[in-house]
């Protein structure tokens, strides 16, 4: 069993060091979730919004710390779809990396309507009750393609110009924070919009995902899928993603704060939590506390938050299609690397024709949000069990692991990704598992004509893991987070849980048959 690095792997450049990758890690995280995911959270939970950010950031710490150990074990450049399906076969790999290629394509229009809903604020005709407009998806789309065509230039270039974003998107919020606090703090906001948990404790759970919460740290994966880049895999790419962690969460919890404290109270008396309905929050708010100055500057911060983090993620999502080629879950050549720069450059321009009809589907930065963090919490699932089983695979190049209770580690952040789907709510686990079958479906018919039974054997190897998400969604049918609400809570997520472990143990148990008697063929061979 053999490592799966080819010549187009070799192309890729290794400049990067962690310095880059935690700027490039924070920049993808903060983007346009600090914008909007505040005020959506505070809608679904009110001020236990608070809770929700730490329940997200410790689900992105658990993550962080499984893709630091793939990384380490094996650097591959889109790891993220490569190493499932190294450990757990062809089938869980297809699972995770479709999940992938939706999270990643409605992501990319996602950062684009959160500018252009905040910029509806001076330049009208863009963004009209709660979606885009045509000239707004038009100039949408321009900006996406000015990110794909900066690109072009190279990893370097994409590094350097990010780490200029940096310093912008760390002050600003930091100000915000401060002076929202100092200005408009008013504990009454605990009570008036119906306390601390006006809409339940569940309420909290869902905005996880449902408020873009997960979304908003989606770039944790970021240093780790340019591991094949980096200069030290194991050093650069664990400190790199630890620090954006660490400092987009504190600047999460506190932006949070700073928008449940600094929101007028005779507002919420009005409309309570769910009925507050602004475009741009943060610089609204600053003009309700009289804070013109601070209104231009969140205004002009709107522009380059989330366009920083398009331009980042734009080149890192690629390296997350190109390992889609490299595994022919697409075509062969949308793995391909240019030699002279150095950059997938067909999966640069795939990426963008995807992520433009998805604008054009869906114009809300709230719905774009809410699907991709339903299907991120699948590929955090595949992840973690790739995790618990790479050590075992006998093609990895490093062979002293990284982390030495990876397979306990594994387990934690599998059970907590099956919760994720579950609290994100019975419509969205049905229309996920809709979605995934008619993608495998489609897969199965073009890339296994002729091997049906091998494609057979294969979906067997991996049923376990169909299995928990169909598991899942059945219990959401009859949860309390839409469901019909015939299993109330913790039994939901309790059951859930039992599910998620008897499937994790499956999994442990599949893949190391699979890798042993693959290595033993190899050896006969």
């Amino acid at each position: 069993m053999t490592s799966p690095l080819d010549h187009s792997d070799e192309l890729l450049k290794t400049k990067l060091g962690w310095p880059s990758l935690a700027a490039m890690g924070f920049t993808t995280m903060m983007g346009s979730g600090w914008l909007l995911a505040s005020h959506y959270a505070a809608q679904i939970a009110g001020p236990l919004a608070v809770v929700s950010w730490l329940i997200a950031g410790f689900a992105t710490i658990m993550v962080g710390l499984v893709y630091s150990h793939l990384a380490v074990a094996w650097p591959l450049a889109g790891g993220n779809v490569r190493w499932p399906r190294l450990t757990s076969g062809q089938f869980v790999g297809a699972i995770v990396g479709w999940a992938a290629f939706i999270q990643i394509s409605v992501a990319t229009p996602g950062e684009a309507t959160a500018i252009l809903q905040y910029a509806s604020q001076w330049l009208h005709g863009v963004f009209d009750h709660g979606r885009l407009t045509p000239f707004g998806i038009g100039v949408a789309i321009a900006m996406m393609a000015v990110c794909v065509a900066l690109n072009f230039l190279g990893v370097v270039t994409l590094a350097r110009l990010n780490n200029v974003l940096v310093i912008f998107k760390i002050l600003v919020p930091v100000v915000i924070i401060v002076m929202f606090i100092a200005s408009g703090f008013d504990s009454a906001n605990l009570e008036v919009g119906g306390g601390p948990a006006p809409n339940g404790l569940g309420a909290a759970l869902t905005a996880v995902t449902s408020a873009g919460l997960l979304f908003s740290f989606a770039g944790v994966m970021t240093p780790a899928v340019m591991s094949g880049e980096a200069r030290n895999p194991r050093r650069d790419v664990p400190l790199g993603t630890m620090l954006a962690v660490g400092a987009v969460l504190v600047s999460y919890v506190g932006l949070q704060i700073a928008y449940i404290v600094g929101l007028p109270s005779d507002l919420l008396a009005e409309t309570g939590w769910s009925g507050v309905d602004l475009n741009s929050p943060f610089a609204q708010i600053a003009m309700f506390l009289n804070l013109h100055w601070l209104s231009t500057l969140v205004l002009i911060d709107s522009a380059a938050a989330p366009g920083g983090t398009l331009f980042t993620s734009t080149g890192w999502k690629s390296r997350v299609t190109y390992g889609l080629g490299q595994e022919r879950m697409l075509p062969k050549p949308i793995g391909l690397v240019h030699a002279a720069s150095g950059i997938p450059r067909r999966a640069l321009l795939l990426n963008f024709a995807i992520s433009t009809i998805f604008l054009l589907v869906f114009q809300s930065w709230h719905q774009l949000a809410s699907i991709a963090g339903y299907f991120l919490a699948i590929v955090y699932a595949g992840a973690s069990i790739a995790a618990g089983t790479i050590d075992m695979h006998p093609g990895r190049p490093h062979t002293r692991p990284w982390l030495r209770h990876a397979r306990i580690l594994g387990a934690l952040c599998f059970t907590f990704s099956a919760l994720l789907i579950y609290w994100a709510g019975w419509q969205k686990s049905r229309d996920g598992v809709i979605i995934l079958a008619a993608l495998l479906v489609t897969y199965l018919l073009i890339s296994q004509r002729g091997r049906l039974r091998l494609a057979w054997t294969e979906m067997r190897e991996g049923l376990w893991f169909a299995s928990m998400i169909v598991g899942v969604a059945v219990v959401g049918c009859f949860g309390s987070y839409g469901g019909r609400e015939l299993v109330t809570e913790p039994f939901g997520s309790l059951l859930v849980a039992v599910i998620a472990l008897v499937a994790y143990g499956c999994g442990v148990r599949t893949a190391k048959q699979r890798i042993r008697s693959a290595h033993a063929a190899e050896v006969m061979a």
